[in-house]
């Protein structure tokens, strides 16, 4: 059951991130493009990757944890400063370079000050309002990068608890998602675009439901790391099931079922795929080409954007309009976009961690 990586998470990593790339990037199509509506059909879905992601991480949490248990005890500083170098130097790197693009390029639409870029790099919320996203921060993805850093946050806590380390994190998600919400404003929503509204912004970020996303991954890694559960599903489940599932999956993306964030709406597919890719298609080798798409896939989710806007102002202060829309443009910037993602994913993913993670060694801090 277990081995160093698990090659579908890559898969459907690749997978979400292209599809949400794709989702912002058919934007450049005009309606006289050719294939706008067979695009418009396949991925007007896309920003479910964002779901996807979420509970992917619950489950990957969970797994290198469990995966890594027999070598040795990872503590919670030392989890949370890895996630940390992993995350925030690319995230930083890109946004100030996204900054730089608008500002040298006159492309500034709302106000930036310095508030909001320290609010940015260091994953806060920048408005009270419009759940889940809670403003936007200088690269506009960023907002899904809030929770993943306020999840990793709850797990390296509740990795001092031990063995009973799950028990702590589904108690404080029951408390923080459900009960303190109930009590204090006597109402409960599984939507994250209606959220439970505080006056304080950082009480309605850490009560918003999209967060259950998170603990419905680390329930599936839990169950999947159990050798006991493990084979009860897999010996009484149906050899149809798996496949019915991803057909149900397919269908609520591309036909708008339940369209939006949240495990009710996006989430009940991205639950769903999570767990037939890990139970019943984690022995199948898959093709390079999507394994690498699920490598550069962090890396792909955060350049797209600076890459469309820097080629859309290119065209215009070349005085070729013409060109900045459209199948062409649309092309353009997924192929430039996955080529920005692969250096990016090489020089600042893999070889800047290493380099800090080195330096985190020798000081005795990792």
């Amino acid at each position: 059951m277990y081995k160093n990586k698990i090659e579908v998470i890559q898969v459907i990593r690749g997978i979400a991130a292209i599809s949400v790339v794709f989702y912002h990037c058919k934007a450049n199509l005009t309606a006289s493009d050719s294939f706008k509506e067979t695009l418009d059909w396949l991925f007007n879905s896309g920003a479910a990757g964002v779901d996807i992601f979420f509970v992917l991480s619950g489950f990957v949490m969970v797994y290198s944890i469990e995966n890594n248990a027999g070598e040795k005890k990872v503590s919670s500083i030392n989890f949370l400063l890895r996630r940390f170098i992993r995350i925030w130097p690319t995230y930083l790197f890109l946004s100030l370079l996204y900054l730089m693009i608008q500002r040298y390029l006159g492309e500034v639409k709302n106000e930036i000050n310095f508030k909001l870029i320290v609010k940015s790099v260091l994953f806060l919320p920048t408005a009270s309002d419009d759940p889940p996203h809670y403003g936007y921060p200088l690269l506009s993805v960023g907002w899904s990068l809030n929770y993943e850093m306020y999840f990793y946050c709850i797990f390296a806590l509740s990795l001092l608890w031990k063995k009973y380390r799950y028990y702590f994190f589904f108690s404080f998600f029951i408390v923080s998602l459900f009960l303190f919400p109930w009590i204090i404003k006597n109402t409960y929503s599984f939507n994250p675009n209606e959220g439970i509204y505080f006056k304080n912004t950082y009480l309605n970020f850490i009560t918003n439901p999209i967060i259950w996303e998170f603990a419905v991954g680390v329930l599936i890694g839990v169950v999947y790391t159990n050798r006991y559960l493990y084979q009860i599903i897999k010996r009484y489940t149906p050899n149809w099931i798996p496949y019915a599932v991803l057909v149900f999956v397919v269908w609520q993306f591309v036909s708008g079922f339940r369209g939006g964030h949240g495990i009710t709406y996006w989430g009940i597919s991205a639950i769903l795929l999570i767990v037939v890719s890990v139970f019943y298609f984690s022995t199948k080798k898959y093709p390079l080409r999507l394994l690498f798409l699920g490598e550069i896939s962090y890396s792909l989710y955060l350049v797209h954007l600076p890459v469309q806007l820097l080629l859309r102002r290119i065209f215009e202060l070349n005085d070729l309009p013409m060109f900045r829309e459209g199948q062409s443009m649309l092309f353009l910037t997924v192929v430039v976009s996955l080529l920005t993602a692969y250096l990016s994913h090489e020089l600042l993913e893999k070889r800047l961690f290493d380099l800090i993670l080195k330096k985190l060694k020798q000081l005795a801090l990792i």
